[in-house]
């Protein structure tokens, strides 16, 4: 039976994922569909922080690459 957390419908089964942002529930189908997309834009993120770092950053966070 699902239940409500804060207002965040949650069902039996649904993977609880959290970090300093923020929480979310969704289903395993949803995060297995998503998955590519999340590891896409942490290595994008990453590509950010090292060129912070080598102090060669040219860009908007968030802004798709080559913009």
């Amino acid at each position: 039976m699902p239940v409500s957390i804060c207002g965040m419908p949650v069902s039996p089964g649904d993977l609880i994922i959290g970090d300093e942002d923020g929480v979310i529930a969704l289903s395993p189908e949803t995060a297995w569909r998503i998955l590519p997309l999340a590891r896409a834009q942490m290595d994008r993120e990453a590509e950010i922080i090292r060129t912070i770092r080598a102090g060669t950053y040219r860009g908007a966070y968030g802004a798709p690459a080559g913009q």
